[in-house]
């Protein structure tokens, strides 16, 4: 269950970030890996691993900062 409400999230705020301009998105993938790396729960490499391997798995780009997004949000409550 709790997959698939991830999923569900995920799915929601890629919707949103299917919005922003390039620059926008950037910026905000940015601000994200930034406070994750601040929490000290995640390391740079790791962190651009995980980009990189949903790249490959041909993620786009709004959907890759979606998953940040909940991984940033996840850490935070």
């Amino acid at each position: 269950y709790q997959k698939m409400e991830k999923m569900r999230m995920i799915n929601y705020l890629k919707c949103r970030y299917d919005e922003y301009s390039s620059k926008k998105l950037a910026f905000k993938m940015d601000d994200i890996i930034n406070r994750l790396l601040k929490s000290g729960h995640y390391e740079k490499e790791f962190l651009l691993d995980v980009i990189e391997d949903l790249s490959q798995r041909k993620w786009s780009k709004p959907k890759i900062v979606a998953y940040l997004d909940i991984l940033d949000v996840e850490d935070r409550t």
